[in-house]
């Protein structure tokens, strides 16, 4: 009996820089490169004159290029799921489409090899939603891409919805604890009377009141932004309408982030995804 042809499956993974798209391919192909250093490991920091002009050269002849040379390599890692025999798996990482002055060059790339994809991954920073001229532009040439070249599965993938305590949250997170361990070490010294604990028990009431308002006042907020942003943009196409939402999630995820609120901070991450869905739609139907 013969055995079956050869065959390959090319996936490319799609996105701006610095929404993961590097990350995502490392965590699927389980490589183990570290984000940052370490524990245990010394560097020292020398000046880096020379690699950074070399770098600045080696951008200026990227951007000055007519064409994109590719370049592979073969990982072995545990399959992601039952594959045909005689078939291999190719992952295209194509840098950033909105690299500074190269952003032309990505895009003729992504029309010309297109027929050549057998699926796209869009990899989208959910924090920041669809606010910006580029990344509906993106949206738009895979529309335009899927109609004029090729039908292909294409899938949207959400990213950094688990980061949102940036060391800004985090020291905010700290101060708060800071306080709560002033406030305990100032009793130590003896039993607080019958009137310090009614009053702290009134100001837990008051707060908890406070916190409720905080809460439906901002989901209102957030809902009536959402709805006017996207009824902006079918009327007047302009993707600044877009930005004001993801603002809002942004915020209130800082905040709910630094007052331990792990149930707001859940359901914020949920809505991120749901906004950006409900804008890609919006963008891609336009």
């Amino acid at each position: 009996m013969m055995s079956s042809p050869w065959s390959k499956i090319k996936v490319a993974l799609l996105g701006h820089v610095s929404v993961g798209k590097t990350t995502v391919l490392n965590a699927i192909l389980a490589l183990r490169l570290p984000q940052s250093l370490s524990s245990g490991q010394k560097e020292e920091i020398k000046n880096a004159d020379k690699v950074h002009q070399e770098v600045a050269k080696s951008n200026k002849e990227l951007r000055e290029a007519q064409k994109i040379e590719e370049k592979w390599f073969n990982v072995g890692c545990d399959p992601l799921c039952e594959m045909r025999k005689n078939t291999s798996l190719f992952l295209v990482d194509i840098p950033g489409i909105n690299e500074a002055d190269s952003n032309s060059i990505y895009m003729n790339y992504v029309q010309e090899n297109w027929k050549n994809f057998d699926s796209v991954v869009v990899v989208m920073d959910a924090r920041q939603g669809v606010n910006t001229e580029e990344q509906v532009g993106l949206l738009r040439l895979i529309k335009q891409n899927l109609s004029n070249r090729k039908h292909l599965p294409v899938i949207v993938l959400f990213n950094k919805v688990d980061d949102p305590d940036d060391s800004g949250h985090k020291t905010q997170t700290r101060l708060l604890h800071n306080q709560v361990d002033v406030a305990l070490q100032s009793m130590q010294n003896g039993t607080p009377s019958s009137f310090q604990l009614k009053a702290l028990h009134e100001k837990s009431n008051a707060l908890e009141k406070d916190m409720g308002a905080i809460k439906q006042a901002f989901w209102s907020r957030y809902q009536s932004s959402k709805k006017k942003s996207i009824g902006a943009f079918k009327s007047d196409p302009k993707v600044e309408v877009l930005a004001e939402p993801a603002t809002f999630l942004q915020e209130y995820a800082a905040f709910a982030a630094s007052v331990g609120w792990e149930n707001e901070v859940k359901l914020v991450k949920k809505c991120f995804c749901e906004l950006v869905s409900e804008q890609i739609c919006v963008v891609i139907n336009k």
